[in-house]
């Protein structure tokens, strides 16, 4: 497929003859639109608009922006400052796009944290810098700045919601610099974030979630649960994140779990440790 840039600013006729006419090639090519927007009708009348196909995908930007300010703080997503620090707006915008039917193929939503206009997760913070610039050398503080466990639950959401999970911006090697160069790194396997990711992949494709439904089960201002499958489905995943400080040092507990009447001999494990 081919990303698209600004796809607002062209006709809804002229998407859909291009779309139409590369979904005719030999080796037909899908189109993901980039359309920055919270407005989900909006952003979904991309993919289809009174019954007709336009683009085959999209930028899930409704959910990045809401993800952002939800697991991060971030202040300059267009969700700011309602849904900061508040996933129940990520969870709300979840539930709209799988259940409305605006979309035609949500298994054909982008969903990212960060990306090439926008900071890298591991720098968004909550408080700015002095001057309020966003792009500013000068570095903000608190949110995921620092904080191994928002970014890890941020892109386990990144990676086990429904539709296509993206990496951007060496956000596997811990990257912090916009428009950075990546060279420097040396392509590290090593880092906690690359060997985090590495574990979230192996979960999607053991688990063949590349096409399963989803289901948000529960979100408050610092949770959000959502499950991956039916609820009795031997591949049925459980996804629990939070956006809760590396130094709160709390126990989190969560008021949903899954079903713990199984067949004999099977067990729930925790994917990220492989024990039960």
């Amino acid at each position: 497929g081919i990303r698209l840039d600004t796809a607002p600013f062209m006709p809804y006729d002229f998407l859909e003859e291009v779309q139409e006419h590369l979904n005719k090639l030999q080796n037909p090519m899908e189109i993901i639109g980039e359309v920055t927007t919270t407005n989900i009708s909006f952003h979904a009348s991309f993919q289809q608009q009174h019954g007709r196909a336009v683009l085959a995908g999209m930028e899930n930007f409704p959910l990045e922006y809401f993800a952002q300010a939800g697991y991060c703080g971030w202040p300059n997503a267009p969700s700011s400052p309602v849904a900061m620090n508040n996933l129940n707006f990520l969870a709300r915008a979840t539930k709209r796009q799988l259940e409305s039917g605006l979309y035609s193929d949500p298994d054909l939503l982008m969903n990212f944290m960060d990306n090439q206009d926008d900071t890298p997760v591991a720098a968004l913070y909550q408080n700015p810098p002095s001057g309020g610039d966003p792009f500013s050398p000068a570095k903000g503080t608190g949110g995921c700045i620092d904080d191994a466990s928002r970014v890890r639950n941020s892109l386990t959401w990144v990676m086990l919601a429904r539709g296509m999970p993206v990496i951007t911006w060496g956000d596997e090697q811990g990257n912090t610099d916009y428009r950075n160069s990546l060279w420097q790194y040396k392509w590290n396997t090593t880092t906690w974030q690359y060997q985090f990711i590495k574990t979230l992949n192996s979960v999607r494709h053991e688990k063949s979630l590349r096409l399963t439904s989803a289901k948000v089960l529960f979100s408050s201002e610092d949770k959000f649960v959502f499950r991956r499958g039916l609820a009795f489905c031997p591949h049925s995943v459980w996804v629990y994140t939070n956006n809760m400080q590396a130094s709160s040092h709390k126990m989190v507990k969560y008021p949903v779990a899954p079903h713990s009447r199984l067949p004999h001999g099977k067990k729930w494990f925790n994917a990220l440790t492989d024990k039960p």
